[in-house]
């Protein structure tokens, strides 16, 4: 916010008093509530020191991993067409870890979901959740050509990851009944070759986006890197930052609210709701938790390189050595949730606690404290309910 243009009678107001004005609309919006900004001028973090973090995140962080959710997305394709083309519990196996790693890959990129991932709506494409399994079953069973065209056209609730697990997984009738649907029970042809597809599908959108950021290709990156001094979507650094720590604060409060907080049970007043668990049919959702956080960890702490704790710390080492000893507490507390997930939500409530909170500290120190000691504007969210 900046402060009003002087009237013609407050024409001698000093630039010094004109200063306090502006530093104390920061200060008082950032008391009342993190969630609407701050009023800063934006000179809390100069250009100079922006543009290292800009360039090592970029390069060091968001690149590679792109890189690593595309590949590990073509070793799904590679181990479901396996499968497809020879069905065993071997290659069930193979299919399934690849889905795991995959997943994996993918969710450490929850920390930075902007640019081409929204643009090119990526996410909703290969990660919607829930599953339609339903609507997948009456696809399988149907008369309908099975191509990338038919598949492509259904609904996002019947294609991507959440598709995969549906067909590769049953946490409750256990791999045997799985292989027989691939194998001898009705359309298990059309069940392989849909498969097959659904994953060529997810690589297809892993590769568009990684192309979209890379300097050789649609080169997003340069909307960082360049911040201030050539981005067409960030006019200057402070506003890439502000955008980075956004990101952060989004994926915390994903894993806070909706990954842990909704089925443990603080939308329902305390009681466990295990259809709100994202990965229940694969036992995966510790996991997917885990890796979202590792996201956040290595934006914030940067990967051989700055990150956005560097200028965290220029402005208050004591608050950044709180927010890496709060990334590393919720990692842990998470990492000792007794698996899976679904029973722990009602017979290890304590640890499953334990993690909640720990996510709440991590993502209001985020949300407030950094986000003043960053002058960050902030956008509206909260899944959580705080």
């Amino acid at each position: 916010m900046q402060p009003r243009r002087p009237v013609p009678s407050m024409l001698s107001i000093s630039r010094a008093k004109a200063s306090f004005v502006v530093f104390a609309c920061a200060t008082a919006l950032a008391s009342l509530t993190p969630l609407l900004g701050s009023c800063s001028d934006g000179t809390a973090s100069s250009s100079s020191d922006a543009k290292p973090v800009l360039a090592d995140v970029t390069g060091s962080v968001i690149l590679p991993a792109y890189r690593l959710a595309d590949a590990a997305a073509g070793e799904l394709v590679a181990k479901t067409n396996a499968f497809a083309a020879t069905p065993s519990a071997q290659t069930l196996l193979g299919a399934q870890n690849a889905w795991r790693s995959s997943r994996k890959a993918w969710h450490a990129t929850e920390a930075f979901r902007f640019g081409p991932v929204k643009t090119k709506n990526i996410t909703s494409a290969i990660d919607f959740w829930p599953a339609r399994l339903e609507g997948i079953e009456a696809f399988v069973g149907g008369v309908e050509t099975i191509d990338a065209s038919t598949v492509d056209a259904l609904g996002a609730n019947a294609k991507g990851f959440m598709a995969l697990e549906a067909l590769f997984f049953d946490s409750a009738a256990g791999d045997a009944a799985v292989l027989t649907r691939f194998v001898s029970a009705p359309h298990a042809d059309r069940r392989r070759r849909y498969a097959g597809i659904v994953a060529a599908l997810v690589q297809a959108k892993t590769s568009e986006l990684a192309t979209a950021w890379e300097p050789t290709g649609g080169n997003f990156a340069r909307e960082l890197t360049e911040a201030g001094s050539g981005s067409a979507l960030f006019p200057s650094g402070k506003s890439a930052i502000d955008q980075l720590v956004n990101s952060v604060i989004f994926a915390t409060d994903l894993v806070t609210g909706t990954k842990l907080g909704k089925p443990y049970g603080t939308k329902s007043g305390g009681e466990p709701r295990p259809a709100d668990e994202e990965s229940a049919r694969s036992d995966n959702s510790l996991v997917d938790m885990v890796s979202t956080l590792d996201g956040v960890r290595v934006m914030y702490a940067g990967a051989g390189g700055k990150g956005l704790s560097d200028l965290v710390r220029a402005k208050n080492p004591s608050l950044d050595a709180r927010v890496l000893a709060a990334m590393e507490d919720v990692l842990r507390k998470v990492a000792a949730i007794p698996p899976p997930f679904r029973t722990a939500i009602t017979s290890q409530r304590p640890a499953v606690e334990n993690a909640y909170q720990a996510a709440r500290t991590l993502k209001n120190l985020l949300s407030t404290e950094v986000a003043t000691a960053l002058a960050t504007t902030l956008a509206f969210n909260d899944s959580d309910g705080d």
